[in-house]
């Protein structure tokens, strides 16, 4: 199948609210700041007193709460009202647990359960359709947590609410660049910054042309390692 570039606009004058997880440190961090930056209500779930504290900086608000824990999500939704997206960046590192399933599909049912109208999914090229894309080495390395990942997005594609998937290609630290597209069929895994990625999803998450749709988030031109 040819690949579908997505041009990026920018998001609409329509201000919102976002409810936020994995949003303490890197792409989901950066998504709070980049939202919050052009008036978007941002609240995030934080762990510790450091991530609270790397929100509040960021422009958004922290609630106190961990992924695996129901009840923190149940909190975190009630409080987003009606019209508010939900944004999910967990994810592990390889060893570190199954927040990339368990921890996503907590927070999707508790999205669901609050109303919430809207949910965008931020997993990783490799996952579902796209496990081809990964290299033997790459799915030694990521394929458990691939895996969990696209358990997660099953979930979330059988769930009664309107939903986006995102899959960046491999992270790297940085900034936006305004080098990102969204493509449909990415023809290979790519690299992408995270505060590229941060400004990919949330034209995702403020452009409801793109709802039910599963997005690669790629750099045009391809950042220095």
């Amino acid at each position: 199948m040819a690949s579908e570039a997505v041009e990026p606009q920018p998001s609409p004058a329509r201000r919102g609210t976002f409810v936020l997880a994995g949003g303490t440190r890197g792409a989901g961090l950066a998504f709070a700041a980049a939202a919050a930056a052009v008036g978007h209500r941002v609240t995030a779930l934080a762990r510790t007193v450091d991530g609270a504290g790397a929100v509040a900086a960021a422009g958004g608000r922290a609630v106190p709460g961990d992924a695996l824990v129901a009840g923190d999500l149940a909190h975190l939704c009630s409080e987003a009202g009606e019209g508010a997206v939900a944004v999910s960046f967990l994810g592990s590192r390889p060893g570190e647990g199954h927040v990339d399933s368990a921890g996503n599909i907590a927070f999707i049912d508790a999205a669901v359960a609050a109303g919430i109208g809207h949910f965008v999914l931020v997993t990783s090229l490799g996952c579902g359709d796209s496990l081809p894309l990964l290299s033997a080495r790459m799915r030694e390395v990521i394929g458990a947590v691939v895996a969990e990942k696209t358990k997660a997005e099953a979930h979330l594609r059988a769930a009664p609410i309107a939903w986006t998937i995102v899959r960046p290609g491999g992270l790297l630290d940085g900034p936006a660049d305004g080098h990102g597209r969204l493509v449909t069929a990415p023809p290979a895994i790519g690299r992408i910054t995270r505060g590229e990625v941060a400004r990919l999803v949330l034209i995702a998450a403020t452009d409801p042309q793109w709802r039910g749709r599963v997005l690669a988030a790629q750099n045009a031109v391809a950042p220095a390692a």
